[in-house]
């Protein structure tokens, strides 16, 4: 064997693994920079401006201020319906059943600036709703007559839990 035969050999099968293990790697995701919008005022698909991001923080905050306890207890908030958060936009919608609490009223109306907040009449709280629902699947357990239903929908007016349909 001549000199250096071998360990060709090995660097060339080296590089060869190298560049197999390269080739199944995805493409590394492109950084944001200022040259990747420059002038064309739109943003790689993925990336998140970083004010939507700290928009839909300050929202977050202050759904959370108005309410005054976690999500997960919020269906016992007197009046409560559900809110949606548009961060593009800075803007919170609450859903209310009945009067808006003072408090509340005045907390959206002192919103951080650059934010928006809005209320909006709801036929039912959440609660109430969430009654409804707990109501119809234990009927639907004990067999009782019309308490099936093939679908659910969200309600076109808001958010809040799916509405099932009879039928």
């Amino acid at each position: 064997m001549p000199c250096g035969t071998g360990r060709t050999r090995t660097s060339r099968r080296v590089l060869l693994a190298w560049a197999a293990v390269l080739a199944l790697l995805p493409a590394a995701p492109a950084h944001a920079d200022s040259s990747s919008t420059a002038g064309t005022g739109h943003r790689r698909a993925g990336v998140v401006d970083p004010g939507v991001l700290r928009r839909q923080g300050e929202l977050e905050q202050l759904a959370d201020a108005v309410l005054g306890v976690s999500e997960g207890q919020r269906a016992y908030v007197p009046g409560y319906a559900g809110h949606a958060i548009d961060p593009e936009l800075g803007h919170l919608t609450l859903y209310w059943h009945g009067d808006v609490p003072e408090h509340v009223t005045d907390l959206l109306a002192h919103a951080p600036a650059g934010i928006a907040a809005t209320v909006r009449q709801a036929p039912y709280s959440l609660g109430r709703l969430r009654e409804a629902r707990d109501r119809l699947v234990a009927a639907a357990e004990r067999g009782e007559d019309g308490a099936v239903w093939k679908r659910t929908a969200r309600c076109g007016t808001g958010p809040g839990p799916p509405w099932t349909a009879p039928g």
